[in-house]
């Protein structure tokens, strides 16, 4: 969520609202990072499925959070799955040059 639509919320809404917003749009990137991270790992239904669950635990595991509590697993769980995630590297090497 960008700080425009923040304002917005917040303009039309009230401060509460918009941080709610923002705390829920932070939440899904924790839990998108979780996701992906999950279904990276393997291949098929089963990653798929990991990667389900992953978002579902994560965003339940987070509601209870302050709100600096979300920024701060947002910031940890980018970098994380970044790192965790395999390169593609050996796929593309596995491909023939054309």
């Amino acid at each position: 969520m960008s700080g425009r639509v923040a304002a917005f919320l917040a303009d039309q809404y009230g401060p509460d609202f918009a941080a709610a917003a923002i705390n829920g749009s932070l939440i899904g990137t924790a839990a998108q990072a979780c996701s992906s991270l999950g279904q990276a790992r393997k291949a098929g239904w089963p990653a798929v499925l990991g990667g389900a669950a992953a978002y579902a635990v994560a965003s339940c595991r987070l509601q209870p959070l302050a709100h600096w509590g979300f920024f701060l697993v947002a910031l940890v769980t980018l970098p994380a799955a970044v790192t965790l995630i395999p390169h593609c590297t050996a796929i593309r090497s596995a491909v023939p040059a054309s």
